[in-house]
């Protein structure tokens, strides 16, 4: 179990919201140093939704898929999606043997040795691939989904990784053309990822300031504001984000 919890300690945030009113949701921050399986299924005995998203930085799918994979069988209410990033994943990687039970898996790789991102989203979930929507960066991974909710709108669930030396300028172009191809409005969006940008700077650095007033001018929110990594030899950060 303390394998367990330690993996789990960076699993930074969940997101939860009705599918038959997407625009209901709750937002559940999770940074303690430690936590286990009774804590999760406390906090969604109290949650009044019936979609979640979970994002987690697993850095090596691979290699902890296992404990991913035991962490949401003790779960009494799974996740309905469950985005990664960090998965380590390239094209040569047997995909085929990481799945979870009872979701579909899709990831996309990393050319490097880092980097990778993935979703796992529930079989009783109806979803389709945006292949036509695309982050063009050598050194950045996303994903895109478009999920059916019981009313008319959609979710629009992504997941992205941004490299830490991925230059910022041609981030932030590429993440304003595809909010600004989107009507926020009749739909939800969500995006979520290891953006590798510390929001916790948001008025110290002006990058970081430019990166919100981004997502502010196309009516995004970052719902997470307390810090989602945390470490002996660095200040707190929040480099993982919805």
């Amino acid at each position: 179990m303390s394998d367990i919890q330690f993996v789990f300690s960076r699993l930074d945030h969940i997101y939860s919201c009705n599918l038959s009113n997407p625009d209901t949701y709750e937002i559940h921050n999770v940074h303690n140093l430690y936590f286990n399986t009774s804590d999760m299924n406390q906090m969604f005995t109290k949650a009044t939704t019936n979609f979640s998203v979970f994002h987690l930085n697993i850095r090596s799918l691979a290699k902890n898929f296992y404990k991913l994979q035991d962490f949401v069988s003790m779960l009494n209410k799974a996740p309905s999606c469950i985005a990664v990033s960090e998965t380590w994943l390239n094209s040569e990687s047997a995909v085929g043997t990481i799945q979870l039970h009872n979701y579909t898996s899709i990831h996309k790789p990393s050319s490097t040795r880092a980097g990778g991102v993935g979703l796992c989203i529930q079989n009783c979930l109806n979803y389709s691939v945006c292949h036509n929507i695309c982050m063009p960066l050598s050194i950045c991974e996303s994903l895109w989904v478009k999920i059916k909710t019981n009313s008319s709108k959609f979710i629009y669930l992504r997941v992205i990784y941004r490299h830490p030396n991925q230059q910022f300028d041609d981030f932030e172009k590429y993440l304003n053309g595809i909010l600004t191809n989107f009507n926020l409005n009749n739909n939800e969006h969500i995006i979520t990822g290891d953006f590798n940008i510390d929001l916790l700077k948001s008025t110290s650095d002006n990058n970081v300031g430019r990166h919100y007033q981004n997502l502010e001018n196309h009516g995004c929110k970052p719902l997470i504001t307390a810090p989602t990594r945390f470490s002996s030899t660095v200040s707190p950060s929040l480099l993982n984000h919805i």
